[in-house]
Formats: structure tokens, sequence, C-alpha cells
């Protein structure tokens, strides 16, 4: 029998912890050492993106050499997301509780539905990545592996992504059909059978194979865009918009897209009386009249270099408040935090579990849409 809430609030903190560790996949992945500057909720951060920097030969000379472009960038996080998810105990409940054999499913179930909002929060920023591989309506992997090694991960090389800390998160028909792959299977080509054992796909091919149940599905409410034109003639390089005529289903943001005669691939950022606010700034000027050619909808499996999102979680409160009725802990392994908070309401008690995170995403060319 319980005879004091302690010995329960402990155990479901500590328990918690685990689920939420082991339940968000992206906070592992991304990189989230933001979280060290993060305090209250409503605070901004802001993360610092460098611009690039082209090494020059050397001359000596009296005249002091020209400095190379130096302008930093930057993103910002908000620390706006504050969730919570609990659940109730009766009197009678708690004085039937044996804390050494408690079962702590409710509280699993609530961390869980914590852990599975932050991933998708997290999975949610795909609206600003541009680059695509694969079919959109087609389960990548199916008989090989090339939309990643020849498709996204070709992507993220053309972009000089870093080549350490990269990911190829898949939802469960994707990540069904890559694993029965060869070369994530067989040992001589990924070096190990750790794979083969476990069932889970690890690292192989320069990435973190991981499955996430929480992979979203992008889907214009309109229709796909079809039939859509350019319709202007004085497109420049560095532009971001371009006016467009003569198509149906009008484009919403996330949408992906081509230009014809143009390598490059499109997001839409906003849309509004024909013209498209579109990432990335155009490379080539695009020619009047040519064909847009817009993805449809597609399940978006993603892979990214660690530094494409931003994350940061905070505490909600001073760690020298933890009471009796209240608990916080930060994991030292990941930095994820969470409260645990108990409240009496009429003759039973809740068991209030809330977070408090943010997350943008940094540099959208570190990242790749793999369409299912």
């Amino acid at each position: 029998m319980a005879n004091t809430l302690t010995p329960i609030i402990d155990k479901l903190i500590a328990r918690g912890l685990n689920v939420l560790r082991e339940n968000a996949v992206m906070p592992r992945l991304v990189n989230s050492t933001y979280s060290n500057t993060a305090r209250d909720r409503g605070d901004t951060i802001t993360v610092p993106v460098a611009a690039d920097i082209t090494a020059a030969a050397v001359s000596p000379s009296n005249t002091l050499a020209a400095a190379g472009d130096t302008t930093l960038t930057s993103k910002t996080i908000s620390l706006n997301q504050w969730k919570h998810a609990g659940f109730f105990l009766t009197d009678q409940q708690l004085t039937q509780i044996d804390v050494d054999s408690m079962n702590t499913l409710q509280g699993d179930e609530a961390v869980r539905s914590l852990a599975n909002n932050v991933d998708s929060y997290i999975l949610g920023l795909y609206t600003g990545i541009y680059s695509q591989a694969g079919t959109a309506a087609t389960t990548p992997f199916a008989s090989n592996l090339t939309d990643w090694t020849a498709g996204a991960r070709t992507k993220l090389n053309n972009f000089k992504a870093l080549m350490e800390d990269r990911a190829v998160v898949l939802d469960a028909d994707a990540e069904g059909n890559a694993i029965g792959n060869r070369g994530l299977q067989d040992a001589s080509w990924r070096g190990t059978t750790e794979g083969i054992v476990t069932g889970d796909i690890g690292y192989a091919l320069g990435a973190d194979w991981h499955l996430d149940q929480n992979i979203p599905t992008h889907t214009n409410s309109n229709g796909t865009p079809t039939g859509w034109l350019v319709n202007q003639a004085d497109s420049a390089i560095a532009d971001t918009t371009v006016t467009i005529d003569t198509g149906s289903n009008v484009p919403v943001a996330g949408d992906i897209f081509t230009v014809a005669a143009s390598t490059q691939q499109f997001v839409v950022a906003s849309y509004a009386a024909n013209v498209i606010t579109f990432q990335p700034a155009l490379t080539v000027a695009l020619a009047n009249n040519s064909a847009i050619t817009f993805a449809a909808a597609h399940v978006v499996n993603v892979a990214f270099q660690r530094n494409a999102f931003g994350f940061a979680m905070a505490p909600i409160m001073d760690a020298s408040l933890n009471s009796d009725s209240m608990q916080q802990v930060t994991d030292a392994k990941t930095g994820l935090t969470m409260r645990l908070e108990v409240s009496r309401q009429e003759k039973q008690w809740k068991f209030d579990y809330d977070i408090l995170y943010g997350a943008t995403l940094l540099r959208p060319e570190a990242a790749c849409r793999i369409l299912g």
C-alpha cells in the first residue's frame, strides 16, 4: 500500500524519462546543443548560420587584402511548444498500489504521447526542405538503395553537407523495404552483422538509419497543381518569387516543384495572386512560359545531416522548486527535460507530465526528402 506519493512520483519520473528518450527519435538525431541556452517559455534563441567562404591565393602586397564575405545570417528557435499529458488515479487505486511492483503503463502512455508530439513537430519542418529523391506515391527501396546512394546522399554531397552525423529516417513501409536489401544485410557490404541480428539497420552506407512511426505525408488539399507555367520574362538570379499562370489546383506551402530547363528543385513557401514565393533562390533565370512540374502527394521520408535542424528543450521551473508533489529531471545523455506534477481533484490524483521545447529548420540544403 502506498501511504506517500513520493515513491510513486520518483518511479514515474524515472521511468518516464526512459520512455521519452527511447521514443523521441528526431531529438536524438538533430542538433540539440541549443538546449544549453534555453531558459524560459517564450524565449527566442538566435542561431548564427555561417556564410560560405572561398579560399583565395596568397599574394604578398603592401595593400591590405580584402576579406571574404564574413556576414552571418541567423535563424531563431522559439520555445513556444509547451505540451502536457497526464492520467488519474483515485484514492482507492492509490491505496492498492505496491510501489515495488507498480505498473507504469498509464505513465508510459502519457510520456509516449509527448515524445510523439516532439517527434512530429520536428518532422513537420519538412515543408522547408526542397531537395527530393525517389518517386511520389512509390515506396522507396523496393529493389535497391539508389534513392539513397544516388539520390538523397548525392543531394547532400552536392550541397556540401558535413559527412558525419547523417541520418535516414523512414516510415514502416520504406524501412521494411530497405532492411531487405543486400547492402543493408550483407556483412561483406556493411562491415557488421549487427543489423541482421537485432532487426535494426543502424549505421550503413554513410548514415544512421531509423524507423520513425511519425513520418508525415504531404498532401495539397487543392489537389496536385498541374498545367502551371512561368509567366514572367524578367526573372533573375537570386530571385525567390515567380509569377505563374494557366494551371489548376493552386500550390500550397510545402509543395515541391521543378521548372523545365532548370536543374534546381524548389519548395513553395507561400502562394498568393499567382505569385509563388519559394526556396532556394534561383541560380539561373527562368524562361517565360517554362512548364512547372509539382510532385504529387507523398510520404516524407527524410535524409539529413544533424545541423539541418535545431532543437532546444528548456526546464519549465528552477530545479530548486522540486518537491513531494512536483519533480523535474533532465537526461544527461540527450538533454531532454520533463516535469511531473501531482495535484488533487475530486477524490482522485492527477499525474501530469509536461515539456517545453522549440525547433526550426536551420539548413534546408543539408536535408532531402525521400518520397514515398
